[in-house]
């Protein structure tokens, strides 16, 4: 398995080596139904896993709820 987060920078700006990696892509700002299809179905999974560690708790900080 692969580092979703190496997926995902890959999905939107290539790979290093690629030719056009880092590069802007005209798909950032004219999006369609089908790329965001695509988006949902490679990345969608990862949603839930991110958003839960990011729920409202004691903050390390403080230790006060947010």
């Amino acid at each position: 398995m692969t580092d979703p987060i190496h997926d995902i920078l890959d999905f939107w700006y290539f790979p290093l080596g690629h030719a056009e990696h880092g590069t802007r892509r005209e798909i950032w700002w004219k999006s369609t139904p089908a790329f965001d299809a695509e988006i949902r179905e490679r990345f969608g999974g990862l949603i839930e896993p991110a958003t839960a560690r990011s729920r409202p708790g004691p903050t390390r900080r403080t230790g006060r709820w947010r």
